[in-house]
């Protein structure tokens, strides 16, 4: 689903950058990252409807997370 233009700006004025894809199926967190030229994150926050282990073990064997 689209997301809410207001969250878009917000985003937007921090430089930040908003992804929408069925994860990992279409999109990993891995190529997210590679997409936003990041090697860490100070804070994850997802919601993936039950793929959220199978996605973050390889994602957090790769990459630094300070918050999840």
């Amino acid at each position: 689903d689209q997301q809410n233009m207001n969250t878009l700006r917000a985003y937007g004025e921090l430089k930040g950058r908003v992804f929408s894809a069925k994860i990992p199926d279409e999109l990993t967190i891995h190529q997210i990252m590679e997409q936003s030229y990041r090697k860490d994150v100070e804070i994850l926050k997802m919601d993936i409807e039950g793929s959220e282990f199978t996605a973050l073990e390889p994602f957090l064997k790769e990459h630094y997370v300070c918050q999840v």
